[in-house]
């Protein structure tokens, strides 16, 4: 749930319950100001009347509003307020009163004093005091929404501007992060924080890509040395058993140098070193690279190639020499003696087919480096891995499935 969702729906509960407890406080508060004013405005009305009486003027009963009643006794009370029901003759209903009576001795007579004035009822309060109140709560709701929206808009256009620089920031480019200024403190922390955990991991980042280019490069010199020495070593005459260990050497060496170029490969192909793009035709790249193999094998030739139609795609020539050199060894590596690699190439997609053993585990697995079948296997477990890493950067998309005892791993357009 996104930030401003969530405070927008704490606010409004908080809002909504404070307003039920104070449209319920209000409702009590009117209706006790309206008895309070009411109560006083009879007193003051019977005072009156009693100024009248001790004036011997005339005063008139009006049923039920005013009525002059002489006791016998007066109680022990100055006043009396009390809600009575009359029948009122204008509305033509029992209608409730409150009622003030003020007993005095006026005149040397006993006499009851009683006011009364219509009582505003609790559900005409009710709803007056929802209705106003809720026109009220609808205006302050919806001007602070309105206030919200466009204060969030104002502050969090920053925030997301520097969001997507983030998403959009890659190593590669070596550049620096330089996100916005803000004028929330909060976000100029968190600015701060990422220049410098960027910077750091960028300066890292280098310090990795040259040490790796430079081992890859440092450790071919060696790796030759060994493998030409252990060359002439196969060449001289020497006893058997040492020439055992000298083989041993010589391929432990080959395969140390195929690991270090496949590793530098990978390297340079995540520095982006292979810039220069044109349109490849495949068919061409495929085609000379199976005539070389059928030089290869001669009579014993393991490929079968079936051009349906042109596949093309923009990417760097020599990235797509080596994925189809992969793709191509990784079949003729895997298959049975008899078996053959199948490749079938059609104007959306690449197939290399080629017969083997039911894998063990998932086929996507063997695009991780240095992942294969069998741990005792010669192989480097890199290649497929440079496929899928070619493939990545150059916009295409390698899948693999074990189909009808045949691995396929397909290209197609990403």
């Amino acid at each position: 749930m996104k930030l401003l969702k969530q405070t927008n729906r704490d606010f409004i509960v908080a809002a909504s319950i404070v307003s039920v407890i104070a449209g319920v406080s209000l409702y009590f508060l009117i209706t006790g100001i309206i008895r309070e004013e009411t109560v006083d405005t009879l007193a003051v009305n019977c005072l009156r009347i009693e100024k009248k009486i001790e004036n011997n003027d005339a005063v008139h009963t009006q049923l039920p509003i005013l009525e002059v009643a002489y006791l016998p006794q007066l109680p022990n009370v100055a006043y009396v307020i009390t809600d009575t029901v009359i029948f009122d003759e204008i509305e033509g209903e029992p209608t409730q009163f409150t009622s003030f009576t003020l007993y005095k001795l006026i005149n040397g007579n006993n006499i009851a004093i009683t006011c009364r004035s219509k009582t505003i009822e609790n559900v005409d309060v009710f709803w007056a005091v929802l209705k106003s109140f809720g026109v009220f709560l609808i205006l302050i709701f919806g001007i602070l929404f309105f206030m919200n929206k466009r204060s969030h808009k104002k502050i969090w256009t920053s925030f997301y501007k520097n969001l997507e620089t983030v998403k959009s920031y890659s190593l590669k480019t070596g550049s620096e992060l330089n996100l916005m200024h803000t004028s929330i403190d909060e976000f100029n922390e968190l600015n701060n924080v990422l220049n410098n955990l960027t910077n750091q991991i960028s300066r890292d980042y280098a310090t990795l890509k040259n040490f790796t280019e430079n081992a890859s490069h440092e450790l071919q010199t060696p790796l030759s040395i060994i493998r030409n020495n252990t060359e002439l070593l196969m060449q001289a005459n020497i006893d058997e058993n040492v020439v055992k260990y000298v083989e041993k050497i010589y391929v432990t060496t080959n395969r140390i140098s195929h690991v270090v170029e496949a590793l530098l490969l990978l390297s340079k192909i995540e520095n982006n070193q292979f810039k220069t793009v044109s349109l490849i035709n495949f068919n061409e790249v495929i085609t000379a690279q199976v005539k070389m193999y059928a030089e290869i094998f001669g009579d014993a030739f393991a490929i079968e190639l079936k051009l349906n139609d042109v596949f093309k795609h923009e990417m760097n020539l020599q990235l797509a020499g080596v994925l189809v050199k992969n793709l191509i060894e990784n079949g003729l590596k895997h298959k049975p003696i008899n078996g053959k690699l199948n490749i079938w190439i059609d104007a959306t997609k690449i197939v290399f087919a080629n017969p083997g053993v039911k894998p063990v585990g998932e086929i996507s697995n063997y695009f991780n480096r240095f992942t294969k079948e069998d741990e005792a296997s010669k192989s480097s477990g890199l290649g497929l891995a440079i496929v899928s890493d070619i493939c990545k950067v150059s916009g295409l998309q390698v899948s693999g499935v074990y189909e009808d005892g045949n691995y396929q791993f397909t290209i197609s357009q990403a």
